[in-house]
């Protein structure tokens, strides 16, 4: 799970729009992701959701990944991207890490995440995160 903090005062008023923008894509894409959903009509919903901010932010485009067994050189399970193109259809059992990160380039970035579980009735979050930025 990735929460971003604030080192050396207050988060500024740019910083909590951020913010903000990552919880309104991670809670976008709780309500898109449930069984028959296609990677792809999640990820151009959650594109919505970044929209406020996407001339302002850079996004790598990925919202989340497959989580599962995994060995070196790279962590990423690799068997599903929630991405513009991926046509594979959610399932109940599958678990997801969201990774939403937002940079401004050469300023800073605010990254928060949550790792979630597709059930018959939607996504769960399966991690607690407490949503603040200090």
């Amino acid at each position: 799970m990735m929460q971003t903090v604030v080192a050396g005062g207050d988060p500024s008023t740019e910083m909590r729009r951020v913010h903000d923008g990552c919880r309104r894509i991670v809670d976008t894409l709780l309500t898109s992701i449930c069984p028959g959903v296609t990677f792809d009509q999640a990820a151009q919903n959650a594109e919505k959701a970044l929209q406020p901010l996407a001339g302002k932010v850079f996004f790598s485009g990925v919202f989340g990944y497959t989580v599962g067994a995994q060995f070196p050189p790279s962590w990423v399970e690799g068997s599903g991207f929630i991405a513009r193109g991926g046509n594979v259809e959610f399932r109940p059992g599958m678990v997801f890490h969201l990774p939403i990160c937002l940079r401004i380039p050469g300023q800073w970035g605010i990254g928060c995440s949550e790792t979630i579980l597709v059930t018959d009735a939607g996504a769960e979050p399966i991690t607690d995160n407490p949503w603040t930025l200090g």
